[in-house]
C-alpha cells in the first residue's frame, strides 16, 4: 500500500473510533467511502497548495462527515411515522353521476372527444354559457 493510502487509512480510522453510537460495520464503510473519496478526488490535489497529508486529512474529514449524515437521514427515514392514508379517490364515474343536466352532457361529449365548438353547437349555447358549464365541471372534479 503507497503511503498515502496507509495515511488515509489510519486518519479515517482515528476519525471513526470516537463514533460511539455508530456499529463496527458501518464505521469500516465508513472508511471504506473516506478512502473511496480520496482516490476519486486525487486527480485534484494541488502540491502548490498545500501537502498531501493535508489534502487526505480534509478529503477524509469531509467524507465522514457526508456519510454520518447520510447515515443519520437513513436512521430517520426508518423511523419516521407512516403517512395517514390519503382519502379515497372519486372516480370519473363517480364526478359524471354527480353532473346533472348540460353539465354532464358536455363532460360526455368531450370525454367522446368532441370539440368546444363541436359542442357549443350541438348544445346551442354561447361561449360564455359554456365557460360557465366548464367552470361547474372543474369544480365537481376538486
Amino acid at each position: 500500500m503507497c503511503e498515502w493510502a496507509e495515511y488515509a487509512t489510519a486518519c479515517a480510522r482515528a476519525s471513526v473510533s470516537r463514533w460511539r453510537n455508530v456499529a463496527r460495520e458501518d464505521r469500516e464503510d465508513a472508511v471504506q467511502s473516506a478512502l473511496l473519496a480520496v482516490v476519486r478526488s486525487w486527480a485534484r490535489y494541488d502540491a502548490s497548495r498545500g501537502s498531501w497529508r493535508t489534502y487526505v486529512d480534509r478529503v477524509v474529514r469531509r467524507s465522514l462527515s457526508a456519510w454520518l449524515r447520510a447515515s443519520r437521514r437513513r436512521a430517520l427515514a426508518e423511523v419516521a411515522a407512516p403517512l395517514p392514508p390519503a382519502p379515497p379517490r372519486r372516480t370519473l364515474e363517480d364526478v359524471l353521476c354527480r353532473l346533472k343536466g348540460e353539465a354532464r352532457r358536455v363532460a360526455l361529449m368531450r370525454l367522446d372527444g368532441r370539440s368546444q365548438g363541436e359542442i357549443m353547437e350541438a348544445l346551442g349555447v354561447s361561449r360564455r354559457v359554456y365557460k360557465a358549464i366548464t367552470e361547474q365541471i372543474k369544480k365537481e372534479l376538486r
